[in-house]
């Protein structure tokens, strides 16, 4: 590079004089922003006071809630192909809701022999509970699922579990955690455990807790028809997980009007009805939650409405600071 000429080196100091200049100006000019915003605070303390305190409040209140609205749609979300679980309800106009939680021993069987768009289906009841084990281990509030062999198709089917042709005793099933618990291993599986008092099918790896089905053990108990496959007794909840492509609307129209013939006595049939609706399990939590909650997720939507009209009104109020003539 050749040296520059006396006007080049003339203009390029102007240039730089000129940069500092603005630059000094622009940090003026700030400040000066500055010190008429903080007089506006002063001279009118109360309006102040009004929009920090409501900005403040609105803004952590919006983020609390968003956060709990985050949580509560979180549920499941760890389960492969969640979209295509659902938690079949029996209409009920006397319940609250307009459905009842617990539904037939038997439509988990019915659904799944009777409709081909149901890949599997599953009765489940779970439960928490103190769990002694004859004095040898004591798990504080475990997590159970009493539920039957499907209970794996449709929640968690790349967990493969050998399965007798016919439960004819109770089994368990635990998690990896729970079998660390008690000392159990691989070793332990399809074994009676004497000394806890069980018989021990397998061990899963844990899974989220975060879960409208979490679990701790699984309890299979013994087979009985005339309870597990009868239509009088409700006592667990109604999982299907429909195979990939199926229409939803078209299935549920389908299990809108549910008619079964049963024998009475041997002389005289009879029909029972029901009306299912399907509700998807990511939206189960808050649609319809299996505990009682003082705080329901619509409750929660209304509270971060709130919060957003308690961040504009206290924004509009500061606003006005530069608006008002005296």
């Amino acid at each position: 590079m050749g040296k520059l000429g006396r006007e080049e080196v003339k203009e390029l100091r102007n240039g730089s004089i000129n940069y500092i200049l603005n630059d000094l100006k622009s940090k003026k000019m700030f400040l000066h922003y500055l010190k008429i915003a903080w007089r506006n605070l002063l001279k009118y303390k109360t309006q102040s006071i009004i929009s920090i305190l409501g900005l403040a409040i609105g803004f952590t209140a919006f983020a609390f809630t968003m956060s709990w609205i985050r949580y509560e749609r979180g549920y499941d979300k760890h389960i492969p192909d969640a979209d295509r679980i659902y938690r079949v309800f029996v209409k009920d106009s006397t319940q609250i809701g307009g459905v009842s939680q617990y539904s037939p021993n038997a439509l988990a069987s019915y659904l799944k022999d009777n409709y081909p768009e149901i890949e599997a289906a599953t009765g489940v009841y779970p439960y928490k509970t103190d769990w002694n084990l004859k004095n040898k281990a004591f798990l504080s509030q475990c997590r159970f699922v009493k539920t039957d062999t499907s209970f794996f198709h449709v929640f968690y089917p790349e967990i493969k579990i050998l399965y007798p042709g016919i439960i004819e005793k109770e089994y368990n099933i635990l998690s990896l955690n729970t079998a660390n618990k008690l000392g159990l291993g691989p070793q332990h599986t399809g074994q009676r455990i004497d000394s806890l008092n069980i018989h021990l099918l397998d061990i899963v790896p844990d899974k989220p807790t975060h879960s409208n089905v979490p679990f701790d053990v699984i309890y299979l108990q013994k087979f009985n028809p005339e309870y597990d496959m009868a239509w009088g007794y409700s006592s667990s909840y109604t999982y299907i997980r429909i195979k990939e492509g199926v229409n939803v609307t078209s299935l549920e129209n389908k299990l809108a009007d549910i008619s079964v013939s049963r024998d009475y006595t041997g002389e005289k049939m009879y029909t029972l009805k029901y009306q299912c609706k399907l509700v998807p399990l990511e939206k189960l939590r808050t649609i319809h939650p299996d505990t009682e909650v003082s705080i329901q997720y619509h409750h929660l939507r209304l509270f971060a409405i709130v919060a957003l009209l308690v961040i504009f009104c206290a924004f509009f109020n500061y606003l006005m600071l530069f608006t008002i003539v005296r």
